[in-house]
């Protein structure tokens, strides 16, 4: 079986690092978050301002409208 790449995720501030697949299972449907983290290790979050994530998604190259919510930009970036 192939080794799967592990994500972070936090809830309340506890951080873990699991697979993908975990994550859609067992985590997501309790709460937790994926952790995006910008190219120097920041992470980024509703905390951050609308132009920081849409700066961030410029830079992965993402497709996206600046028009579009805040929140609906960040789950861009969390790939949902």
């Amino acid at each position: 079986m192939a080794e799967q790449e592990l994500i972070k995720i936090e809830k309340n501030g506890n951080v873990l690092e699991v697979d993908e697949r975990r994550f859609r299972i067992f985590y997501k449907g309790v709460g937790y978050k994926r952790v995006i983290e910008d190219e120097e290790g920041e992470k980024i979050s509703m905390k951050s301002t609308k132009a920081e994530i849409i700066e961030e998604l410029e830079k992965r190259e993402i497709e996206h409208n600046p028009e579009q919510k805040k929140e609906d930009l960040l789950k861009l970036l969390e790939g949902e």
